[in-house]
């Protein structure tokens, strides 16, 4: 017990979470009417063992300041103003991990202020981070579905090979980044891959597969509203259910 006291303690007294970060006021719109519709999130990370790490990244800053540009699609009459860059290290023991989060307003403006990309800038932009992975889009909603009433909905901000990195709010209004895996994550629109996998997308009637002992034929009288790569999240009346692919087919 002592032992265990004491790594515990241990552990409490190497490890720490330091907060710093840069706030910056940048008004395009002068004499008019300007409306703000939404908010733009980049992320960027690097992980340190023993102060050793950090080489794959020769400009960690402007890493992240791409991912903001990359992962929201102004449109026409819109910008990004009010920067700011949030700097989260964490620190146990030899491993610390520095984390950029950089959030700016999506400004709509009056006035004609047409914004577009260059093919050259779009490859520039999307270099690092694509537009597109796993069939999962940047600035898609997407959900985590623990139970059928206990859903938690992100935006996707950034992808790794396994897991996607995403955005969303805390149950007290504050920001959260995390990272689930692919498998996990469900789809509120139809994407080919998903099609081929699933034989049915968002908006179908779907049969449940019955059992050998079923003599109803019960059909579900509502729609599939979002898929995984393994269930589907379902809604018939006032019931929202969670059944996995296979004991499901498209109601013809």
């Amino acid at each position: 017990m002592r032992i265990l006291l004491t790594l515990l303690l241990i552990f409490f007294l190497n490890s720490c979470v330091n907060h710093n970060g840069i706030l910056t006021s940048s008004k395009s719109f002068k004499n008019e009417n300007v409306e703000f519709v939404d908010i733009a999130i980049g992320y960027n990370r690097t992980n340190y063992f023993a102060g050793i790490g950090g080489y794959c990244q020769d400009a960690f800053f402007n890493e992240v300041k791409r991912s903001l540009v990359a992962n929201y699609s102004l449109k026409p009459n819109q910008t990004l103003e009010n920067i700011s860059v949030d700097i989260k290290t964490t620190s146990f023991l030899l491993f610390q991990r520095v984390e950029l989060i950089a959030i700016a307003d999506v400004v709509q403006h009056e006035k004609i202020n047409k914004v577009e990309f260059s093919e050259n800038y779009k490859q520039i932009l999307n270099a690092k981070n694509p537009k597109e992975f796993k069939s999962f889009r940047l600035n898609e909603k997407v959900s985590i579905i623990e139970s059928s009433d206990k859903i938690k909905d992100f935006k996707v901000i950034g992808f790794e090979k396994r897991k996607a990195v995403l955005f969303n709010f805390s149950k007290t209004g504050t920001i959260n980044i995390s990272k689930k895996n692919y498998s996990k994550l469900y789809k509120y629109e139809n994407h080919k891959e998903l099609l081929q996998i699933t034989k049915f997308g968002i908006n179908d009637s779907i049969v449940r597969e019955m059992r050998e002992d079923d003599t109803t034929n019960t059909i579900l009288d509502g729609k599939v509203i979002a898929i995984s790569y393994k269930k589907s999240l379902v809604v018939f009346g006032k019931d929202t259910l969670i059944y996995k692919n296979s004991g499901l087919y498209k109601n013809k």
